[in-house]
């Protein structure tokens, strides 16, 4: 069975909802249910309170928030609801973020130290070194096998008390690099790399008659297996030429036989008409001189 003093709480919380949440409707029922003076001026009066709270909502959240409370997240707190729609001044500042690339982070160019070995990597390389240094003091082994180990181990661990170091500094890289390139070379890795051909030259380059700017540019397009620009819209030039005198052909010999066809008269003067077009056309062809009868093309 439900509490009764639930019922009321409930009923209470119905009223607000529909008062608060109603408009101008919850108003409306206010006035219709028949409530006294006094009642109503409080339910006015939370509708009124509830508004303004809402109207102000960003200063009443910031002073609810405790004072440990952090920048960010009173930031968040008093911030505007999304509205489903950008805020000019955010539009203006995200089409300058875009309009501009972030600039790239610095390099630091400073040496940095080797990173200390833990003691399972400073045992593991110290019986790699013992087992190295048994096989080479191994008395089965040949004198040459025993001086390409020791070389090879000399060049993997180095030698002395900078064992398994490496240089800090370009001067000692670089004459770690020369140490190296001196020992290949003098074990003799370098004596049978073939060699590479000669370089062709054009002697053209060289010609005081040649323009080097028109000489890389051939060079360019014979290399690459390209057209010219200037060609390719020579050759276009030509095709759209061509097209339109052969269709300016088609067109007036249409035309003409039209004129001829369409005038009155025999065969006779049909044909004498067409005649006289094509003598006229000739004319124009060989050098613009007008053939004798050409007073037919005037007639109607």
């Amino acid at each position: 069975m439900a509490n009764p003093k639930s019922v009321p709480r409930r009923l209470a919380q119905a009223t607000d909802d529909a008062l608060l949440d109603g408009g101008r409707a919850g108003r409306q029922a206010i006035e219709a249910a028949g409530f006294s003076d006094e009642l109503k001026a409080e339910l006015l009066d939370k509708i009124a309170r509830r508004h303004f709270k809402i109207d102000n909502l960003a200063a009443f959240t910031e002073a609810e928030l405790s004072p440990p409370v952090g920048r960010g997240t009173r930031d968040i707190a008093v911030a505007a609801p999304w509205t489903a729609s950008e805020w000019q001044g955010d539009a203006i500042l995200r089409m300058l973020h875009d309009a501009h690339k972030p600039l790239k982070p610095v390099v630091d160019m400073r040496l940095q130290r080797a990173p200390k070995k833990t003691p399972a990597q400073r045992i593991s390389n110290a019986k790699e070194r013992t087992t190295s240094y048994t096989t080479a003091n191994d008395s089965s082994m040949s004198l040459k096998e025993r001086e390409e180990l020791r070389a090879s181990l000399k060049e993997r661990f180095g030698s002395g008390v900078q064992t398994g170091s490496m240089p800090t500094s370009f001067r000692g890289l670089e004459s770690l690099a020369n140490r190296r390139i001196e020992d290949a070379i003098a074990r003799g890795q370098f004596k049978d790399i073939p060699r590479g051909t000669s370089a062709v030259r054009d002697r053209r380059v060289d010609s005081p008659f040649v323009d080097t700017t028109e000489y890389i540019m051939n060079n360019m397009i014979k290399r690459q297996a390209l057209v010219p620009p200037w060609i390719e819209k020579q050759q276009a030039l030509h095709t759209a030429a061509a097209n339109f005198r052969a269709r300016l052909r088609k067109d007036w010999t249409r035309h003409a036989v039209g004129i001829v066809v369409a005038t009155s008269g025999s065969v006779q003067e049909q044909v004498r008409r067409a005649e006289a077009y094509a003598r006229a056309e000739m004319g124009l062809r060989v050098g613009g001189i007008q053939p004798p009868g050409s007073d037919l093309l005037e007639e109607k």
